[in-house]
């Protein structure tokens, strides 16, 4: 592919302004709590349910609304799609700043679900129509770096203003700093989206449903979407770790505050974004397996040394681990799922393949409440570990390899 034709150019300037930039701002503000949500919802319950329910709860929202936005998006358009969502999570999360009771904290981090839904439907069904198969990977995998590179920042951040000033300005200045990729995409024109907008304007005065792909979806693709599904369930499990598991153990089983906290998650997500380059060049290269196996291999480990660790430095080499495994995985199931789904339903298959990947996001922190509320925090991190080899064994040995070479012709 030639990056220098005029096409190619067009195409990075959009993926830059439409993509990477409010990605990465968006990366930022999500970084940016992580440190703080589980402790603030710590400090309204002494229950690790009802926290672990809290730590679900956009999830939750994800889950269910995940198909319904796949078929608004189609309505309203990608560009449109994207703006929406993103106002929606900035007013659920600076709205925190107000709460005094965890059943609040609950119905804002469901509301801010519904938000992340919309958005993240939107810009994958942008890149699946917009990004040759040929280089979906490197695309999509620059994506994966942009939004590690944003959870570098914003743990940092997060962890220094909270403990300066407090955890609840930690979710003010999160809705601000939404407000820039907002801004940048309502400002931003592009003779794709227009014409994307135009013919999608066309099909909803002519009254045509979206819903009925979702039963053609189930019946012709299920043989796919199943088994392809199931590994992304278990794969985001061992990946919510890192947000879930990670800051409850520091704090409650080796005293850390949340800077150090912030610090550890940091550095993790620094290796992320180091290794997404070799991400995209495996998918592209070898295959989209040769990336996705051993990510989720290294993933599982390094969650399990977590329930292993005694102290600072033993809790950030499991997260370095954890780091090394999930900067291969950069942009593998967007990758997967965009090459497998149809070109005629794309938006409702997307939301189906997000409806089953977020739902184990959802089940781990609930996973992880129960069992720690039974047990100890330890042996919910132990179970935690194993999905990542489970995701690894079912992308191995159940789900087709999607990146199709052509053949070399003879001599």
């Amino acid at each position: 592919m030639n990056n220098r034709s005029p096409e190619n150019k067009t195409l990075i300037q959009n993926l830059i302004w439409f993509i990477y930039l409010p990605g990465f701002l968006f990366a930022v503000g999500t970084g940016m709590i992580a440190p703080v949500l589980p402790l603030f919802a710590r400090n309204l319950t002494e229950s690790f349910q009802l926290i672990g329910w809290v730590l679900a709860a956009d999830f939750l929202g994800q889950v269910v609304s995940d198909v319904p936005a796949g078929y608004l998006m189609e309505r309203v358009g990608r560009k449109r799609g994207m703006i929406l969502g993103l106002i929606i999570i900035g007013v659920a999360t600076g709205l925190i700043f107000l709460v005094t009771a965890v059943w609040q904290l609950f119905v804002l981090r469901v509301i801010a679900g519904f938000g992340v839904s919309m958005y993240s439907v939107a810009r994958h069904a942008w890149l699946a129509d917009g990004v040759d198969v040929s280089a979906r990977g490197r695309a999509i995998a620059v994506i994966g770096g942009v939004f590690r590179g944003g959870k570098v920042v914003g743990p940092l951040i997060g962890g220094t203003v909270a403990v300066t000033f407090g955890q609840r300005p930690t979710f003010i200045l999160f809705t601000l700093i939404l407000l820039v990729p907002i801004m940048i995409l309502v400002l931003r024109t592009d003779p794709n989206l227009a014409a994307e907008q135009k013919q999608q304007d066309e099909k909803n005065r002519k009254n045509e449903s979206h819903l009925k792909d979702f039963g053609d979806i189930l019946r012709n693709y299920g043989h796919i979407i199943i088994p392809a599904g199931t590994g992304a369930f278990f794969a985001q499990m061992v990946r919510s770790a890192r947000t879930v598991i990670l800051p409850l153990f520091a704090a409650v089983n080796l005293g850390l505050n949340e800077q150090q906290i912030g610090t550890i998650l940091a550095t993790s997500s620094l290796i992320d974004t180091i290794l997404f380059p070799l991400a995209g060049y495996l998918m592209d290269r070898y295959g989209r397996k040769y990336a996705i196996v051993p990510s989720f291999v290294f993933q599982g480990i390094g969650v399990l040394f977590i329930a292993m660790s005694t102290g600072y430095w033993g809790l950030m080499f499991a997260a370095c681990l954890i780091g090394l495994g999930n900067g291969i995985s950069s942009g593998t199931m967007m990758t997967l799922s965009a090459d497998l789904s149809p070109k005629e339903s794309r938006g409702g298959f997307l939301g189906l393949w997000r409806l089953i990947g977020d739902a184990g996001f959802a089940s781990a922190p609930l996973i992880v409440g129960a069992i720690a509320d039974a047990l100890t925090l330890g042996a919910a991190t132990i179970v935690l570990a194993f999905s990542g080899g489970i995701a690894s064994a079912i992308f191995a040995w159940f789900v087709p390899e999607t990146l199709k070479k052509e053949p070399v012709a003879a001599d």
